[in-house]
């Protein structure tokens, strides 16, 4: 990073996450953040110490993403970070990971060009977006200040610096109160933040390099389904070209005949993945294949990590899975 001064005020994040982030000396307390759901993984040296299942209702909880606002901590006689990081044998000196599942109207995820948006530069585009998006995207309606990044159109979670004017990039951006209500919890913790995360983007890149055979020819569709929203998106050759947000699963299956035919994609793979029970309420077409527990297992291996009560569980749901390979980078 060239300039780390204008990357931590217009990145919508402490970081992104990027191989060489972490120094691995310390613990990272991996968190996932719902509008109704809070789950940690806790890792010492990129391999999982201890998993909390359930975070709602602990006492100095993180902020949760709730559409407009954000839901306020409960005041604790212990702060969270500490608390948990002791009870699992780690250092308290800590580090947060933050992968966050916000609703459609939080979130801001698209393919697009440098050329399209009318700037040169990535830089120049990001200064801009940051004092005024409404002058750079044409459907832009939203008066909250938000904070940007751009990414290369292959998922990859590391802030793109250069980008030729005509190459597809990935803008991303997340609202500005919300990091902020992060990075001040993370600070009243202790702890330094290594990464905010829009939940989508991190699954993307997680199945390009770890589900996806590093030799398809074949073009694709991910779907990735939350509580909130739906995120359909296309790629040829590992690029991505089309992204489409739905309210949920079933509108992002029923157009996929569409996508199919309108990009002509002809014979193409079909990944789902959800974070809940998404999947178990849908009817899922013959050539899809739900990223689910049994999946992730034959792909990765059982996640076996110890619970509070000392015992260790085998958790195989989907964000668990995200949690121990994003901390583990």
């Amino acid at each position: 990073m060239n300039d780390l001064v204008h990357f931590l005020r217009f990145m919508p994040l402490g970081y992104f996450v990027s191989g060489g982030l972490w120094s691995g000396s310390v613990p990272t307390l991996a968190f996932y953040l719902a509008p109704q759901d809070a789950r940690l993984l806790l890792m010492r040296k990129k391999k999982p110490a201890g998993y909390e299942p359930s975070l709602v209702g602990e006492p100095d909880s993180p902020p949760l993403p709730e559409g407009s606002g954000i839901s306020r901590a409960v005041r604790a006689r212990q702060l969270l970070s500490p608390k948990l990081a002791r009870r699992y044998g780690l250092s308290t000196d800590v580090e947060h990971l933050f992968v966050v599942d916000c609703s459609l109207k939080d979130l801001y995820l698209q393919v697009t060009t440098l050329s399209a948006l009318r700037r040169k530069t990535p830089a120049s585009l990001l200064e801009d977006l940051h004092e005024d998006p409404a002058r750079i995207l044409e459907e832009w309606d939203d008066h909250r200040p938000y904070r940007w990044t751009l990414l290369a159109n292959s998922f990859r979670l590391e802030p793109l610096q250069r980008a030729g004017i005509d190459e597809g990039v990935i803008l991303v951006g997340l609202p500005e109160e919300y990091c902020e209500q992060l990075e001040t919890w993370s600070e009243s913790e202790g702890a330094t933040i290594s990464a905010i995360v829009p939940l989508p983007a991190a699954v993307y890149a997680y199945i390009g390099e770890v589900i996806l055979p590093a030799d398809v020819t074949r073009p694709g569709i991910g779907i990735v389904a939350t509580g909130s929203l739906a995120l359909a998106a296309v790629s040829r050759a590992g690029k991505v070209e089309v992204i489409r947000l739905h309210k949920s699963l079933a509108e992002a299956l029923r157009s996929i005949p569409a996508t199919v035919a309108d990009l002509r994609l002809g014979e193409h793979f079909l990944y789902v993945w959800a974070s809940g029970d998404q999947l178990a309420q849908v009817a899922l077409p013959s050539v899809a294949i739900a990223l689910d527990g049994e999946r992730l297992r034959e792909s990765s291996g059982s996640l076996v990590v110890a619970e509070s009560h000392g015992k260790k569980v085998a958790h195989d749901e989907p964000v668990a899975h995200l949690l121990a390979w994003l901390a583990g980078r």
